[in-house]
């Protein structure tokens, strides 16, 4: 919702499910995301993430979505911040 971007909501869940990850020493976070999706993909580096393989989400109906997964390696991160 472009309306709340800006107010630091996503940082704050994004910090918290790592953080929640790294309390049960799960060694690491994957997403997938648009590979489209700049905004995204900036907000995930600035987090910590690194952009990792490329795949197609395929739908029932034949269609497709490029993505890339972003990975946490939760003990390289620094999460207090």
């Amino acid at each position: 919702m472009p309306d709340c971007w800006g107010q630091a909501v996503a940082e704050s869940v994004m910090r918290a499910t790592l953080e929640h990850a790294a309390e049960r020493d799960e060694e690491r976070q994957v997403l997938e995301t648009n590979i489209e999706n700049g905004r995204a993909r900036r907000f995930y580096a600035r987090l910590g993430g690194w952009e990792g393989r490329t795949l197609d989400e395929m739908f029932p109906d034949g269609a497709s979505t490029p993505l890339v997964e972003v990975t946490w390696e939760l003990a390289a991160l620094q999460l207090s911040k």
